[in-house]
């Protein structure tokens, strides 16, 4: 299983879901692909709350049971960035970036992408950085208010990470070409928080895990060596 962006601490986090959805699933393999918790949230005083703590533990149970625990760290949990790379045990892995050999006998390489974000990368931006963060949460009100009336009327919820992908054409590109230099076929990446499925994006299968602020996405490898990009519903 390969998650990202479930931003535990962060006030719109969708945690009843992640917490019903981590609670159903058994699997041998997890990849936490970046920004589990948000650090920034605890800057911001947000609530750290009991069913967080929940998450954390039945994660770590996996491991109890066999499963591995591939932690590749974001942004928004980079204070792991002062270790390197380092192991908890046998069965819990922290690190940058992973190269997954898969049951399908592809190379992915698995990064959570924000070395990618042109405002990351220029610290002289990081006000402008700050801005879209704030622009980013009003965003996320307003399409709070309007699911809730598109749903009264029984139409279908739209998400505004939607309206945003016209600016992950770079990101596609530079994100490709590291994985290129890796030698991998594909990748694994997450940081756009939105859900994507690219058999060839510039000769390389391309996956974005989405996130748990709005679009409650995941990626399965199943057993016969198949990937699937899924979504969280309740029904299921």
């Amino acid at each position: 299983m390969f998650i990202s962006d479930v931003h535990l601490g962060y006030h719109n986090c969708k945690t009843q879901k992640f917490l019903a959805f981590i609670n159903a699933i058994e699997c041998k393999n997890i990849f936490i692909v970046g920004d589990l918790v948000d650090q920034s949230a605890w800057a911001k005083k947000h609530k750290w709350i009991n069913d967080n703590n929940s998450i954390v533990e039945k994660i770590l149970n996996f491991t109890q049971k066999g499963s591995k625990i591939y932690y590749i760290w974001g942004n928004h949990d980079d204070f792991l960035s002062k270790w390197e790379r380092f192991s908890l045990g046998e069965n819990i892995e922290i690190c940058r970036t992973k190269i997954y050999t898969a049951l399908n006998q592809k190379k992915y390489l698995i990064i959570h992408g924000d070395q990618f974000d042109g405002f990351l990368r220029l610290k002289i931006l990081s006000p402008l950085q700050k801005f879209g963060t704030f622009l980013y949460d009003a965003l996320l009100w307003v399409n709070k208010v309007v699911n809730k009336i598109v749903r009264q009327v029984g139409c279908r919820e739209a998400y505004i990470s939607t309206f945003l992908r016209s600016s992950s054409h770079t990101f596609h590109k530079m994100i490709t070409e590291e994985t290129k230099r890796h030698k991998c076929d594909g990748v694994i990446c997450g940081h756009l928080h939105t859900p994507q499925h690219y058999e060839n994006l510039y000769d390389v299968e391309y996956f974005n895990c989405g996130d748990w602020i709005n679009s409650c996405s995941y990626i399965v490898e199943n057993l016969d060596g198949s990937f699937n990009l899924k979504k969280f519903q309740w029904e299921n």
